[in-house]
């Protein structure tokens, strides 16, 4: 009788044992699956528009409030992002002269000191847009950035508060490569 006792025990207990390492088994996955279930939905909420590739100003579309774009001919600007980091240039000849600026900007809302051009930066997505200021004391610059019709038209509208003029300029550009 007491071998039987026991052996009930013994059994009871492996028993026990099994299911509870069942159950762990079992929440284990359950909670694996919602990790990546997780980290899957938040990867695809977090993907941005695309805005690299090279654009050209298109001037019919275009309208400049600013003096220094009435000799403006041509103009194009070049972006390479990369998740957050974006290499940005542009070029317009004014006049017969060509004018350029590049900047290397990271989109996470940050302030960033310009050393060799004594100015600020930030740049931050504002959902699929892009907004950019660039500032110091007597100026400020701030461009919102968006994508037109389809992925082949980009919308630059500028607001420019300082010397010599305050403007608000607004660019419609084409996809060219």
């Amino acid at each position: 009788m007491l071998g039987v006792i026991k052996l009930r025990l013994v059994l009871a207990d492996n028993n026990d044992k099994s299911n509870y390492i069942l159950n762990m088994k079992i929440n284990f996955k359950i909670l694996l699956l919602l990790v990546g279930l997780l980290a899957f939905q938040s990867k695809v909420l977090s993907q941005r528009n695309d805005y690299s590739g090279t654009w050209k100003i298109n001037l019919q579309k275009s309208k400049f409030e600013a003096d220094w774009a009435k000799g403006l001919t041509e103009g194009e600007f070049k972006i390479i992002q990369i998740g957050v980091k974006f290499k940005w240039s542009r070029y317009f000849i004014i006049k017969g002269r060509k004018s350029k600026m590049k900047l290397n900007l990271i989109a996470d809302g940050k302030v960033r000191r310009k050393k060799m051009l004594l100015f600020k930066t930030r740049l931050e997505w504002i959902g699929d847009n892009l907004k950019a200021k660039i500032f110091r004391n007597g100026f400020s610059d701030e461009v919102d950035y968006k994508l037109g019709d389809g992925k082949n038209e980009l919308i630059i509208d500028e607001v420019f508060v300082g010397r010599p003029q305050d403007y608000h300029n607004h660019y419609v550009l084409d996809k060219i490569r």
